[in-house]
């Protein structure tokens, strides 16, 4: 590592990088993360090949805070798949069954002893351990792959773990400032626009101020104005300074 350089000035330049690596490394939102392991290329290894290779011997209490966080999700999806998904209440069952209220009332306490016991549980952890214990998707054709259509695909196999895919890999990794988008002079920040003098910006605010003016009338032939204001359009940023 460059930290490690023989070299001083190297040295010196290796140990600012790796402090603003750090400071924004930890900063990373773990979704990242999580986005990651839902593709069946690489799952939990990449995690664990990446992270030793960034905290070394400090690499499995980090791997186990992700795994942790990914298991706290897919707890949630669980939760909220299980409401959505239209269990059937216990008191329809018994009434289905001969309309018994007995019968209602004795199905109620087995749901009951099934979330005592933690059944439930182990079956929703059952199907992240078999995604994560299942062999890796091959990288032969890595330009071919479609993640969204593997998901479609083994959503019957993996229900809780599609709809977590689904939303998770949904989420932008970058976004453009509403101002880029909705702007009228478009891109905010270019280098010409940020290697301008203050006295530079002060004269184009002047300009803006005084275009109005040469709009009624008073000022260049229409042709000529629109020049002007391709020209002068920098009036309309929005800058600071």
């Amino acid at each position: 590592m460059w930290v490690e350089s023989s070299d001083e000035w190297i040295c010196l330049m290796g140990s600012k990088m790796q402090l603003k690596f750090d400071k924004y490394w930890d900063e990373c939102n773990k979704l990242l993360t999580v986005a990651v392991i839902l593709d069946p290329r690489y799952k939990m290894a990449i995690v664990s090949y990446a992270y030793k290779g960034v905290y070394d011997l400090q690499a499995d209490f980090y791997i186990l805070e992700i795994r942790e966080f990914l298991s706290k999700i897919f707890k949630e999806y669980s939760d909220k798949y299980e409401k959505s998904s239209g269990l059937v209440d216990s008191s329809r069952l018994g009434s289905g069954l001969g309309g018994s209220s007995i019968s209602g009332e004795w199905l109620g306490g087995f749901q009951d002893f099934v979330a005592s016991s933690n059944l439930g549980e182990q079956a929703r952890k059952s199907e992240l351990d078999e995604y994560l214990k299942e062999g890796l998707f091959p990288m032969d054709n890595d330009s071919e792959f479609d993640i969204l259509n593997w998901w479609k695909l083994n959503g019957p196999k993996f229900p809780i773990l599609a709809r977590m895919a689904q939303d998770i890999l949904a989420i932008p990794t970058s976004s453009v400032a509403s101002e880029s988008s909705f702007s009228k002079c478009r891109r905010v920040i270019t280098d010409t626009r940020s290697s301008l003098q203050s006295e530079s910006v002060e004269t184009l605010m002047c300009v803006k101020d005084w275009l109005p003016d040469i709009r009624d009338g008073t000022g260049p032939t229409d042709q000529s104005e629109d020049i002007a204001e391709d020209d002068l359009s920098y009036g309309e940023w929005d800058m600071e300074f």
